[in-house]
């Protein structure tokens, strides 16, 4: 005898109800020992470490340096000059003509090739034949002096002023020459020196000197 097809129905919708509430009951299950379950805390992340630029490495972003103080410009060198000298001449006047020398020493600073220098000269002139009748004699002059090269050992120069000429009076002198550098603190010196007198004896005391220079630079 055939059942109903109204109970087979049914017991097909009862297995499947069943198989539904087993599964959510599963569910229910492993959600629960889930929760019960201790927690584990998650590794962090190791810190990053920043690392200074070493000496090849080159910084991302890098601070210019500040310009230097802008430094005083001078184009010359300021030269001082000390010397000692000795040379031999004529000591010429309207009313005779007699062999003379000259010698003492000069101290003074120059800038070359700007014309401007100074100089300082004490000493004595007077005749071969009558040494006691010279005069002793100091003197301020002006001196120009010109470089022509770095490497020129030759420096020519001019030099005027006033002498004094004590027991006879008054006089001018001019004179040029050059300096030979030895090496950059000595040189030989050559020039032609005349003091004139205009009194009422004109008098002239000429002489061809030579002297050894020390050289110091005071602003290099």
């Amino acid at each position: 005898m055939k059942k109903p097809a109204t109970s087979r129905g049914a017991t097909k919708h009862n297995a499947l109800t069943n198989i539904f509430f087993a599964a959510a009951f599963a569910l229910l299950e492993v959600s629960t020992t889930l929760a019960q379950a201790p927690s584990v805390p998650l590794p962090l992340p190791a810190p990053t470490q920043t690392q200074a630029p070493g000496p090849t490495q080159t910084p991302s972003q890098t601070v210019p340096p500040l310009p230097a103080p802008p430094q005083p410009s001078r184009d010359y060198d300021l030269d001082g000059q000390a010397s000692v000298f000795a040379g031999a001449g004529a000591q010429v006047s309207n009313r005779q003509s007699l062999a003379a020398w000259q010698l003492g020493a000069t101290i003074g600073i120059v800038v070359p090739n700007t014309y401007f220098g100074m100089s300082f000269e004490g000493g004595y002139v007077g005749p071969w034949s009558r040494p006691r009748a010279g005069s002793a004699i100091f003197s301020a002059n002006y001196v120009s002096q010109w470089d022509s090269s770095a490497r020129s050992r030759f420096k020519p120069f001019l030099t005027v002023g006033y002498t004094r000429l004590f027991g006879t009076g008054n006089a001018v002198n001019y004179g040029a020459g050059f300096d030979y550098h030895l090496d950059a603190s000595h040189a030989i010196r050559i020039e032609v020196r005349d003091y004139y007198s205009p009194t009422d004896q004109i008098q002239h005391n000429v002489a061809v000197r030579i002297g050894f220079v020390k050289l110091g630079a005071i602003m290099d």
